[in-house]
């Protein structure tokens, strides 16, 4: 299974985040990457909750988006920005402008998610079960981030509604960025 197709899967679990994200819009994108065999994932906007699946064929999907692994590794780690792979037809895309320009926040949004994902994936001694301490520490943490959210949408729909939620995921990012060792941090960070 390639890297980038199992974190463009597994983004599903982020659904209010994707549509905090990526906006009202109810859209169909397959991201196709292009290995033998090809893997497929479908991230399906239409419904309330985003959610994403493997896919053997096409489901009506309003815009495709096809890359060999290695684009696809260099886009989701923001090595490369889409337009230059675009234009140097490394991303294949079909569909309308318009419909692709609503997924291009998800390519700021995934540099730190994705080097994240990967060096776990590619065994950098962060896979091992961790110790009571550890997990105890994780489960804080993991509550402490629950409730960040939940505040942060209390405080988006019910005190400040021109809270950019945007603002809040990228303010959120360069945190977490600037909290990464330099040698995990995407390139040029």
């Amino acid at each position: 299974m390639n890297a980038a197709a199992s974190f463009l899967e597994r983004l599903g679990r982020l659904g209010p985040l994707l549509r905090a994200a990526l906006g009202p819009e109810r859209l169909r994108a397959r991201f196709t990457v292009r290995s033998s065999p090809p893997e497929h994932v479908v991230l399906d906007m239409h419904a309330a909750r985003p959610a994403t699946e493997r896919a053997e064929r096409a489901h009506a999907e309003d815009v495709v988006v096809a890359a060999a692994p290695d684009v696809w590794n260099a886009l989701l780690s923001g090595a490369i920005r889409p337009g230059a792979a675009f234009g140097r037809r490394e991303l294949l895309v079909r569909g309308t402008m318009a419909h692709l320009v609503f997924f291009l926040p998800l390519f700021d949004l995934a540099p730190a998610l994705f080097v994240e994902y990967t060096g776990r994936r590619n065994g950098e001694g962060r896979m091992k079960r961790p110790g009571l301490f550890q997990r105890a520490v994780i489960a804080v943490v993991g509550a402490a981030a629950w409730l960040g959210g939940y505040l942060v949408a209390v405080i988006r729909y019910r005190v400040a509604p021109r809270l950019d939620l945007l603002d809040v995921l990228e303010r959120l990012q360069s945190g977490a960025m600037r909290g990464t060792p330099k040698k995990l941090r995407p390139k040029g960070k």
